[in-house]
């Protein structure tokens, strides 16, 4: 039997900012964003995240949730 995840929970406990923090050096970008090098594929101000979304301007353009951060 499938067993269902609740996605919901898991993104309402989790923070990208937090999880990105842990890995990159963040600085305050403008209101609740952040950006920093990409752990990825480098450079200064590629990534950008918030509480629930993160990004990367050249590897990653579209906007993540955290369970996609996780994943990539």
């Amino acid at each position: 039997m499938l067993q269902t995840i609740d996605t919901d929970s898991i993104k309402a406990r989790f923070s990208c900012v937090d999880i990105l923090a842990g890995r990159v050096e963040l600085r305050k970008a403008t209101g609740n964003e952040w950006a920093g090098p990409c752990p990825k594929c480098g450079g200064d101000d590629r990534l950008h995240t918030t509480a629930t979304w993160w990004f990367c301007r050249r590897c990653h353009e579209k906007r993540s949730d955290v369970i996609g951060l996780v994943q990539w």
